[in-house]
């Protein structure tokens, strides 16, 4: 009974050990090489956080080709936040060169998971026309869904593009609406944006933009 319990004592003692000293890809000190082994087969949080570890250059070299490396596996995954990560790599031509379509594609794939941040992107670049062909009612689309989910740029361009009548059908009174939300979701150059509109506006129309932006303030 007694050399039972030695030996149970000993596992956990054992055990303890190696999820300190193991490797995970958090675990201090940081263990590369076990690090490396998980992602090899196929942990997809280990992919992520080499991918991460490199960008950063934490506890290796900063490495961009490395980065996109693991976090294109870690995408392949299904990985939103990878797929956001290596679209703006693309974007940017960071560790890879600059490849508009491929940035399209990974923030699509992002964006159908409900990545707000590549919902933003992937309508800006359907906005401009750069990886995709320009389109403003798929802009309208992601800027959309990102803008319910409070992302203060996608309100600032979707507000642009009811300004402009571009996708939809122009509207002064929504337009100001997105504008002084972007601003209160910490946008500054919102507030100009919106107070240039709204000299072009009645004392009525603007006193409606502000009541329905009060009510979307109050209803998110």
């Amino acid at each position: 009974m007694r050399k039972t319990i030695l030996q149970i004592i000993f596992f956990l003692l054992l055990t303890t050990l190696s999820s300190a000293y193991g490797g995970t890809c958090s675990s201090k000190p940081f263990d590369i090489f076990n690090c490396k082994l998980k992602a090899n087969q196929g942990d997809v949080g280990a992919q992520y956080a080499l991918g991460t570890r490199y960008i950063k250059g934490i506890g290796v070299s900063r490495d961009y080709k490395q980065a996109v490396k693991w976090y294109r596996k870690a995408a392949k995954q299904g990985a939103a936040e990878a797929q956001y990560v290596l679209g703006r790599m693309n974007l940017n031509g960071d560790g890879t060169p600059k490849n508009g379509k491929q940035a399209a594609k990974w923030f699509r794939k992002a964006a159908e998971q409900g990545h707000v941040r590549a919902q933003h992107k992937l309508g800006a670049m359907y906005v401009i026309g750069y990886g995709v062909p320009q389109h403003y009612k798929k802009a309208v689309k992601w800027l959309r869904k990102a803008s319910e989910k409070g992302h203060p740029l996608a309100q600032y361009n979707l507000g642009d593009l009811y300004a402009f009548g571009n996708g939809v059908p122009l509207n002064n009174v929504t337009a100001h609406m997105l504008f002084n939300i972007s601003a209160v979701n910490g946008n500054v150059d919102a507030f100009q944006r919106r107070d240039s509109l709204g000299q072009r506006m009645s004392l009525l129309q603007v006193e409606q933009a502000q009541r329905l932006a009060a009510e979307w303030i109050a209803s998110h």
